[in-house]
């Protein structure tokens, strides 16, 4: 499974710590806010590539789940276009600021066939 992680802040440290645990589970593309963090980041967990681009990681035919590590006020619109992309996420929590955003991304999960977790 290629994974895209969306952010590189402590608590995706810990998601990496995990991942790397997990038979089967390779670092494919980091998605950052800045350029020297998210490349430092990137070379420590050893993604193939890293952008600022979330749009153009999701993009990506190899890209198979999305973990999203942002901070909270991210979590729902890059949920959703990582969905719409076709993608499986593990979003931390929280999930969403409100129940109808939850339930956007409950449709969204339904509507393109793909998995939504909170972690």
């Amino acid at each position: 499974m290629n994974l895209c992680m969306v952010g590189y802040g402590a608590i995706a440290e810990e998601h990496m710590k995990a991942f790397t645990k997990i038979d089967g589970v390779q670092p494919h593309v980091l998605v950052g806010r800045r350029q020297d963090p998210s490349a430092e980041f990137a070379g420590k967990w050893g993604f193939k590539h890293h952008t600022l681009d979330l749009h153009a990681a999701l993009a990506d035919d190899q890209v198979d789940a999305v973990a999203i590590t942002s901070p909270n006020n991210q979590h729902v619109p890059q949920a959703q276009a990582a969905l719409e992309a076709g993608k499986h996420v593990l979003c931390e929590k929280p999930l969403a600021l409100s129940t109808s955003e939850a339930e956007e991304l409950a449709s969204a999960c339904d509507q393109h066939g793909v998995q939504l977790m909170d972690g």
